[in-house]
């Protein structure tokens, strides 16, 4: 909610967002917008009065959203901080990109069964958006005080492969490390016989082939009702697959979680293979870890089927169905949630993780708020929007290469040939949403002739200039998420 100052009413210059009102020890604060700027305005006596960076205003101080202010803000109104999300109960990451949409997130989630991820970036993401995990939980801390938002959220760096990353994350605040075991896996198992096999797995120390045979061969194990066997092949296959993994898992978990000095969650993506994560695979790596001692967030295996970009699941629904139940025992039998990645937009799959898990889940998109930009200048300056899908149309070729996605140009209706009202039809159109999902980057590092900003500038002052609408589209999109969840 914002409120306009009577005497500035007909300037529109000053802002004043009242569900941000808080105060501590004789010291009052308000987040405000000025001239499109927004800034802490805090007023009265005290430890707060002072801490906080800025200039005498008006018989206060005016305070800019630096770093030293938000954690400033996190030692007096702890609700600002970021914290540990827990297994029990459902999860929502919500990926920003542009540090705007993060209001609407809340808008969508307040008073709903969910914990939410409100700062949760990827390395490539921070690559492309040429930000800081410390800028994206700062802009996560000041959107939560902006809303009055008291109930929690957590800090997700994403897809992290190396050590430098991940302490870089640990000491940024994030709250939750996702390890990619992307570079762990050996592939070259799903390609092999099993003479290959076998002759890669005399490879292996006599001392690690007698741990996995000692534990798993000729073996079964319960859980939720399934046997899960482990002969000869399957387990020479798993071990070679994932034995490099589980030993960089515990060393990783020891070096960055268990030493830390706070408390941070780990989540293990398996999802970035090259086909689906058997249950078994799931069950082994998940027991020599908690054999460790160790204690999982959750795990996103990889499953069956197409999860695109912004667009809902392709494949065989009774198949996903079943990998989904045997996984989400998994999960369960050792605590932690099942995880969804490339979450937006699965509305046939979201119904079918929240009955299996029945309710330990966690999902991640990190896409919604930044179609819902697009979306939105489509619909309030169709030259920013056309300007924005002609160089997306330009650069799709060659980044769908990195990042494969069902996109033809040829197949999307020609600009030339759509009005301005029918600008944002686009974004109803699965390979336009694609598109745009993977070039985020490109168009938010396009530079002129002249080498400033060709799009990066314009859209965030419109969505700066039309915040509220920007957060009702945010929201709506969110919403519809948690509702084929049934939370």
């Amino acid at each position: 909610m914002t409120d306009k100052r009577p005497a500035d009413a007909a300037s529109e210059k000053l802002i004043v967002y009242s569900r941000s009102f808080a105060a501590v020890d004789g010291t009052a604060v308000v987040m405000i917008k000025e001239d499109g700027d927004r800034k802490l305005f805090a007023a009265g006596e005290g430890a707060l009065l002072e801490a906080l960076e800025g200039e005498p205003e008006s018989g206060g101080k005016l305070c800019p959203l630096t770093h030293a202010n938000r954690v400033v803000l996190n030692r007096f109104f702890p609700f600002t901080a970021p914290k540990p999300a827990g297994t029990r109960h459902p999860s929502f990451g919500l990926g920003d990109r542009l540090g705007c949409a993060i209001p609407g997130y809340i808008r969508a989630i307040r008073r709903k069964a969910v914990f939410p991820i409100l700062a949760q970036q990827s390395v490539g993401e921070l690559i492309q958006t040429g930000r800081s995990f410390r800028d994206v939980v700062d802009e996560a801390a000041f959107a939560v005080f902006q809303e009055g938002y008291r109930d929690g959220y957590g800090a997700d760096a994403d897809r992290l492969r190396s050590e430098a990353d991940m302490q870089m994350s640990v000491e940024q605040g994030a709250t939750l490390l996702t390890f990619d075991t992307g570079d762990w896996l050996h592939y070259p198992v799903l390609s092999s016989d099993e003479e290959q096999l076998e002759a890669a797995y005399s490879r292996l120390s006599a001392e690690t082939r007698k741990h996995y045979e000692n534990r798993y061969l000729n073996q079964s194990f319960t859980v939720g009702g399934t046997r899960l066997s482990y002969n000869r092949t399957c387990l020479v296959r798993t071990v070679l697959l994932y034995e490099r993994a589980v030993a960089e898992i515990i060393r990783l978990y020891d070096k960055y979680i268990r030493l830390s000095s706070r408390p941070v969650e780990l989540e293990i993506a398996l999802d970035g293979g090259l086909v689906p994560t058997s249950a078994e695979e799931h069950f082994l790596l998940a027991n020599e870890l908690y054999a460790k001692g160790m204690e999982l967030f959750g795990v996103a295996p990889g499953l069956t089927g197409v999860f695109g970009k912004g667009v809902d699941f392709e494949g065989d629904p009774v198949l996903l169905e079943k990998e989904l139940e045997l996984h989400a025992a998994v999960a369960d039998h050792f605590g932690y949630k099942l995880c969804l990645h490339k979450a937006g937009n699965k509305f046939t799959v979201l119904p079918l993780l929240a009955e299996k898990t029945r309710g330990r889940f966690h999902i991640k998109t990190s896409g919604s708020g930044w179609l819902s930009a697009v979306k939105l200048a489509a619909e309030g300056e169709p030259f920013l929007y056309r300007l924005m899908h002609e160089y997306a149309l330009e650069q799709v070729d060659e980044v769908s290469v990195y990042d494969p996605v069902s996109v033809r140009p040829d197949e999307i209706r020609p600009l030339n040939e759509t009005p301005d009202v029918r600008l944002p039809d686009y974004l109803n159109d699965g390979p336009v949403r694609q598109m745009f999902y993977i070039l985020y980057g490109r168009l938010l590092q396009a530079a002129g002739a002249d080498g400033q900003p060709l799009i990066r500038r314009d859209l965030v002052r419109l969505l700066t200039e039309r915040e509220e609408d920007y957060a009702g589209m945010v929201a709506a999109d969110i919403e519809s998420h948690v509702k084929a969840l049934g939370l």
